[in-house]
């Protein structure tokens, strides 16, 4: 029996930055090597029984945003990204100092950086975990230099790779806003009265509001957490004002 003749699937617009270095920070770069896979693979893979090119695009585009919101990643394993990256290596001021200080006298930079403030490597890494990665570094909370590589990878990178797929990651997993079950509490009552005792009185129950021996209120994660929710909603929390 002969063989059914596959083709790759193939993105154009990362076919047209492979091998570009992208940079980052004064001295990094991220750099797009190979890839396996796009938007028309996760759908494949989540709709199997389908014969290729029985769907339209506006529903491959409804298909992947169903899967995204209802956290059906599986199919997003069926991507994988090969990438190039300079990175800085952790290291003491000391070393920035006296790399700083060969350059101002006169050593090439490629000699300069032989102390180990960057290194290179190459990464692979399926979509599904690259959207984790993704999710955690480009949150505004993290460290200023994994943000910027993050950035660089999504926006110049992913976003042209599989631009359904980073579409739905940036509306359902990015720019979206995930509630405890502490949290829809308190916004629930918050939406019922004006009382602030009530809600404080909950967030009480919670292990919230405990305080310290000079009568202030104890540093609270979970806490702090909701305040940077509602904040983000334009409201604020009762024990704030």
């Amino acid at each position: 029996m002969e063989a059914e003749k596959l083709e790759p699937v193939r993105v154009e617009e990362l076919d047209g930055i492979l091998g570009q270095k992208f940079p980052v920070l004064d001295d990094g770069f991220v750099r797009p090597v190979d890839y396996m896979g796009g938007d028309s693979s996760i759908v494949q893979a989540a709709r199997v029984s389908y014969g290729r090119g029985t769907k339209t695009i506006r529903d491959d585009r409804n298909l992947i945003r169903y899967l995204m919101r209802h956290r059906h990643t599986t199919p997003l394993e069926m991507c994988e990204i090969k990438l190039h990256v300079r990175v800085p290596m952790d290291c003491q001021d000391l070393a920035r100092e006296v790399y700083d200080e060969r350059l101002e006298f006169g050593v090439a930079r490629e000699q300069a950086s032989a102390i180990g403030t960057y290194t290179e490597a190459y990464w692979k890494i399926d979509l599904h975990n690259l959207f984790h990665f993704l999710r955690l570094r480009m949150d505004s909370h993290a460290q200023a230099e994994i943000g910027a590589y993050a950035n660089v990878i999504g926006n110049e990178i992913v976003a042209k790779w599989v631009p359904f797929a980073w579409e739905a990651f940036e509306d359902y997993r990015l720019e979206a806003m995930h509630l405890t079950r502490m949290e829809v509490c308190i916004f629930g009552v918050m939406n019922v009265t004006d009382n602030k005792n009530a809600v404080i009185g909950l967030a009480d129950s919670f292990g919230w509001m405990e305080k310290q021996e000079n009568g202030s209120i104890k540093v609270n994660r979970e806490r702090q957490e909701c305040e940077a929710k509602l904040n983000k909603l334009g409201l604020k929390a009762p024990w704030k004002e």
